[in-house]
């Protein structure tokens, strides 16, 4: 795990457990809070991919940050890009109490992406304030 994160969980096929990486999956995680603002947070762990390795970054490439809500509260949405690939991945970002809560998806399938994003939206619908 990086630095300022409290939890990591994903949710793949089962076939899919166990490894690294699964061509379609929804990853959750826990980060203290650090910033004030989800855009400031986002901004604050964003960076670009020839950072150090001691560099507390989450995301590189981040665009089309949109407001929007999770559990009646203000969330941030994102995408991102990996370093060594064209793969997009979505985030979003929310405040629950002292704690970010995060959620995202990625699928390097396109068949699988309107599963995969509805799958993480009825994620997101899930949580209760």
């Amino acid at each position: 795990m990086v630095p300022g994160m409290l939890l990591a969980m994903r949710t793949v096929q089962a076939s899919y457990a166990g490894r690294r990486a699964a061509p379609t999956q929804i990853d959750f995680h826990v980060f203290t809070k650090d910033a004030d603002t989800l855009t400031a947070w986002v901004q604050k762990h964003s960076g670009p991919c020839d950072r150090p390795a001691s560099a507390p970054y989450y995301w590189v490439k981040t665009s089309n940050l949109t407001p929007t809500k999770v559990a009646g509260a203000e969330a941030l949405s994102f995408d991102w890009g990996a370093c060594t690939s064209s793969m997009l991945l979505h985030s979003t970002v929310f405040f629950m109490g002292p704690y970010i809560f995060e959620l995202d998806w990625f699928t390097t399938d396109p068949t699988y992406a309107s599963i995969a994003q509805e799958t993480g939206q009825q994620m997101l619908a899930s949580f209760r304030g």
